[in-house]
Formats: structure tokens, sequence, C-alpha cells
């Protein structure tokens, strides 16, 4: 998958309206959103909206929905002593005309490997790993496992081909969207291809070093990476709506995915395997309420001790490419853009941004219910789009 998979955003889970969160909402066109009361405020005072210039960023989510061909966007924008910007474009379900809702789900791709990262600092910080472990000692044989360590599977220096790079598993989950795949059977279809580079020399994207990672994470407690993100994350923030779905059938409340990857048209793909073949890389749901309190503990490193925020945040340099913004740099498991923190995903029919602001404190939640990650004509068009968004957004953010 293209690099799609680390810089897109996501938002959505809790209703939120203008008459009763006190937010600035605007839902299909609106150009005019209302905006509630501050709590700290007077009766007769207002506060000021998290974005500056509303109708901008309205202006630019239009065309970007209309270059991407995107049937749904959810924008959310939240600051502290500010109004809640909410922003609801368009259908969450084609074919019945639904609106996208706030309380829509959404299929989250790679914000899922910073819950996978969490995980792994915190066993660091137990001493059940160390970042400096060499890979062979939970997957002894593995190709040049010896100078590949723990923290390279984080910080995507260690060089292992992504196994959705490869043509032939490209084609059979378009063919076969709903086949069952392995943890196995990814990592070997990522070592049937020469490495990157040797382990260490750069920087490339690998969702087969993040399925090596949810490995590890098992190995070393003896539970399944579902049970270790359900204890060490998701119930540790109250997370009410973010989950690995157990099969590809939609979950009650999922918005619908569109692609165009399949071929002759705009198709459904809310029914998917990616929950299998995404797993650790990539294979959660999530909630726009969920990823707010996701994007403040993630953005300032609290589920973490000092040691490991430090880890977290260190800093690689990435190579600008389509979906890389200039100056962007990643952390283990975790982005750095423009002064903002976070993550962002893309899985066949949906994209995700989750970010935050550490400056205003403020964070910014997107979903689209459409991606083409891998045809390259509708990628290339969908990244030039969101990169325009991504810098409105800096904007008046």
């Amino acid at each position: 998958m293209a690099w799609l998979t680390l810089w897109l955003v996501v938002l959505a889970g809790m209703a939120i309206a203008a008459a009763s969160c006190g937010g600035t909402s605007a839902s299909d066109g609106a150009a005019t959103p209302g905006v509630g009361a501050s709590p700290s405020s007077s009766p007769t005072s207002v506060a000021e909206p998290a974005v500056s210039d509303v109708a901008r960023l309205e202006r630019s989510i239009a065309a970007t929905m209309k270059k991407m061909d995107c049937p749904g966007v959810l924008f959310a924008v939240s600051a502290p002593g500010k109004s809640d910007v909410v922003i609801a474009r368009g259908v969450s379900d084609l074919a019945a005309g639904t609106p996208i809702s706030t309380v829509d789900l959404f299929r989250i791709g790679s914000v899922t490997k910073t819950f996978t990262a969490t995980v792994l600092l915190q066993l660091a910080a137990e001493g059940k790993v160390s970042l400096d472990d060499p890979l062979s000692k939970y997957e002894p044989g593995f190709p040049n496992g010896r100078n590949i360590t723990v923290r390279m599977l984080l910080n995507h220096r260690s060089g292992i081909f992504s196994y959705t790079g490869d043509d032939g598993f490209v084609r059979t989950i378009e063919t076969d969207t709903l086949r069952r795949w392995m943890p196995d059977e990814l990592i070997a279809i990522g070592t049937s291809h020469e490495p990157y580079f040797p382990p260490g020399a750069a920087f490339d994207y690998s969702n087969t070093a993040y399925i090596l990672a949810g490995k590890v994470i098992e190995q070393v407690t003896g539970r399944s990476y579902e049970q270790e993100i359900q204890t060490r994350v998701i119930d540790r923030l109250g997370l009410a709506h973010t989950f690995l779905p157990d099969g590809p059938d939609a979950p009650d409340g999922l918005a619908h995915g569109y692609t165009y990857d399949l071929g002759n048209g705009l198709k459904d793909i809310t029914r998917q395997s990616v929950d299998s073949w995404g797993w650790s890389a990539g294979g959660l749901v999530s909630s726009l309420a969920d990823l707010r309190a996701c994007a403040v503990a993630f953005g300032t490193g609290s589920l973490l001790t000092p040691e490991m925020k430090k880890e977290f945040f260190t800093r690689t340099p990435m190579p600008t490419k389509p979906g890389t913004p200039p100056s962007a740099f990643s952390g283990l498991g975790i982005g750095m853009v423009h002064g903002w923190v976070g993550n962002t995903g893309g899985t066949y029919g949906y994209t995700t941004w989750m970010w935050y602001v550490p400056k205003t404190q403020a964070t910014v939640i997107v979903f689209f219910n459409e991606t083409s990650t891998f045809t390259p004509r509708y990628e290339a068009k969908e990244q030039t789009a969101l990169q325009e968004l991504l810098k409105t957004a800096w904007k008046v953010i």
C-alpha cells in the first residue's frame, strides 16, 4: 500500500450538533454554521470557533471531494476554550442516500500502527522486550533478522519489503475481498522480495514490519494482539467504538467504503477482510469520539513512560513523495509534520486523519469513505487533492 497509509486523518463517533454540543457544524453545503457558547463564557457571549476561516475550509473540503470523487467526508476540529467545528458532507451509503454522520464508524487503516507501537513501547518499559532486541530473537530464521531491531520495525528503517507492494497479493485481495489471511502468510510475501535496503540504512514504509511487531507483542505477552490492544490502549482511554472486527462483515454503524481499485467505476467495498490482511498494521475500526481521545493521548504520549515517550517521538526524516508532505518525520508509529503530531490511514474505501496540534491542543479528525490506493492514476489524484486540503487546514487551524 502506498504512503497513503500513513498520511491521512480520521474523526468520527460522537453525535455532535451545534444546538446540543455548542459546536460549529456544517452539513452538505451549509455555508454559515452556528457557533455555540463556550462553557466558561457568559450567556450572551459565544466562543471563537476552532477554525479561523470555516468557509475557506469548507470550500477546500468540497474541492477535495470533487477531485477524489468521494461520496462523503467528516471533518472535525476541537480545541480547548473554542467551539468545535464539525463539517459533514455527502453520504455514508450511496444506495440508501444516508447522510454521513458523526456517529458513523470507519476503518482507520494505518492509524492502527500507533496502537501497535504504543503497546510495544509499554512492554519495553516493563522490560518484557527491548527496542534493541534483534528480530531473530522472536522470528528465528528471518532473513538478516540478527541485524533488524524491534525499533527498526516501528520506525520503518528495517528495509523489509511491504507485502502490500506485491502485485500478486493486490490481485488476490481485489478478486477475493473476503479471503482470510494469517500473519505468517503476509510475512512470507514480504520475505519473497529482496529488502529495500540494509537494516537501518534508510527509510521505507513497511506493513510487513508492523505485522511482525504484532507477532512480537503476542510472543512476549502470551496473549493475543487484540487482547493487548484492548487492555493497554482501548480500556485505558475508555474507547467505546474501537476494535478489530472478527471477519469481513460490516459492524453495525460502519459507514460504507468505496474504491475505484476494483475496476469499472466506483465500487462498494464495505465488506472486506482488512482485519486479517491489515491486522496489527491496519485492521482497526474506530469513531470520531474515540479518535479525538486517541489524538490527545498519542499526541502527548500520555500512555508512555518518559523514557518511552522520548523514543516514540524520536524523529526520522521521511522522503517527500506522493502522499508525504515536505519536512515530514516519522517517530515510532507516530508522524510529525508542520508542528502537528499524529497519524493517517488509508485502506480500501476509507481514508483517515488523526492529528494533535501541540501549540493549541487542538485535535483534527477526518474521515473520507473512499480510497483507491492500489491504482496509481487514482492514488496520484487523491494524494494531490489531500495534500492541498492539508495545506489549507494548516492555515486555518
